[in-house]
């Protein structure tokens, strides 16, 4: 199965990342989110979408905080052409951190979603949407890192008691 085979590639040191799309409530997808060191909510600083988020969010909360995975949970905002609102301001109203935000580029983004060619690697790095996913990923590991910190330290604690 597809849990199995991201073990895999993580226990051989390399990062899997599972781009899931719309969320409903029920979907046989969530035992992905329920293994994942990260899950990350992308949404745009509008009503609509932190609408649309908030109608899914209480379940996937709900599933990652069984797990003792409650904070596993972050947004990245999408900024668009409209911008009624920041994306801090989005993220206060989910309840959920900022982990970054990308830049509205759907041509650099089809190079990462769709595998487009239509970018050279020399121009698509110079892009803000490289930049932004680079910029994304460091923060990810920051916070993985953080995280494997933790638990080691409370494995250690707990070694030390017995």
């Amino acid at each position: 199965d597809i849990i199995s085979a991201a073990d895999t590639f993580e226990a051989a040191g390399t990062d899997v990342i599972i781009d899931a799309g719309r969320w409903a409530g029920g979907d046989v997808r969530s035992a992905l989110m329920r293994a994942a060191d990260a899950v990350l909510v992308f949404a745009r600083p509008t009503l609509s979408s932190a609408w649309a988020i908030r109608a899914r969010l209480e379940e996937i909360r709900g599933g990652l905080s069984e797990l003792g995975r409650g904070n596993f949970l972050s947004m990245v905002a999408v900024e668009g052409p409209t911008k009624p609102y920041t994306p801090s301001q989005v993220a206060s109203s989910l309840g959920l951190p900022l982990l970054g935000t990308l830049p509205w580029d759907p041509r650099s983004a089809a190079v990462f979603s769709d595998g487009s060619a239509e970018l050279n690697p020399s121009k698509l790095a110079k892009r803000p949407y490289a930049r932004a996913i680079h910029s994304l990923s460091a923060s990810l590991q920051t916070e993985l890192d953080g995280r494997r910190r933790l638990l080691q330290d409370a494995l250690d604690a707990e070694i030390g008691d017995i």
